[in-house]
């Protein structure tokens, strides 16, 4: 047991899984999602399923089931109309985007498939030695929810250029002790230089499963020219 579930259990606080990003992803043999007390999933737009807005918690535990239950709908019990024991929110998910969201599932392993495949192309077309691909551990199963690189050096630069051929890229991630609701609350950001590396050099590209052989090409060759065009 890891000293993060040895500490939940001891002290009987359930463990929050966000799984925001990583449907049908695997760790250690379990799918993602089913490691914590409560998972969550996203099912926003860019999401590997999407329900165009929205999410899901998932729970085993019969007592959380019913107090994500009584959140999700007002605080309000089933068992007496416009009774409510606790203050709860508007979190119910429409019909009609649930119905989007099972036709999506039926679509999730097609999906994962061709993101593995894109990022395998990418990987072979891109032997670039100042760039980090996505990678896949032995005690995991990526699903590739998007292509996250880092740059040595010259992150800005290499965006920019991609950004001036019509590759959007977005940033890997936020610094979180540098953002203002959290810097009173955060360790010292210099005791974190892995998160500060990636938030510095780190960003990503699409992975959709609808790119074609030719968009995989033309953003392995605009990668790499933006590269060489830092170099000069």
């Amino acid at each position: 047991m890891d000293p993060i579930t040895e500490t939940a259990e001891k002290h009987n606080i359930p463990i929050i899984e966000d799984a925001a990003q990583a449907h049908g992803a695997k760790y250690k043999g379990k799918t993602v999602g089913s490691l914590g007390h409560i998972s969550c999933f996203s099912f926003y737009a860019d999401k590997l399923i999407t329900t165009v807005e929205g999410g899901i918690a998932l729970t085993n535990d019969q007592k959380l089931a019913e107090k994500m239950q009584l959140l999700r709908s007002f605080g309000m019990t089933k068992n007496a109309k416009f009774e409510h024991p606790i203050l709860g929110y508007n979190y119910k998910m429409s019909d009609i985007h649930a119905s989007i969201g099972i036709a999506q599932l039926q679509k999730l392993d097609k999906y994962i498939k061709k993101r593995r495949s894109n990022i395998k192309h990418l990987k072979q077309q891109l032997s670039e030695p100042t760039l980090k691909l996505p990678t896949e551990q032995n005690y995991a199963y990526n699903v590739y929810y998007v292509c996250n690189i880092l740059a040595e050096k010259n992150r800005n630069q290499i965006v920019r250029q991609l950004e001036q051929h019509g590759i959007e890229t977005r940033p890997l991630l936020s610094f979180i002790p540098e953002q203002p609701p959290y810097q009173k609350y955060a360790p010292n950001p210099n005791k974190l230089p892995v998160a500060r590396k990636a938030h510095q050099n780190g960003f990503y590209i699409t992975n959709s499963p609808f790119l074609t052989q030719n968009e995989l090409e033309y953003l392995a060759t605009e990668i790499t020219k933006a590269i060489h065009e830092t170099k000069k």
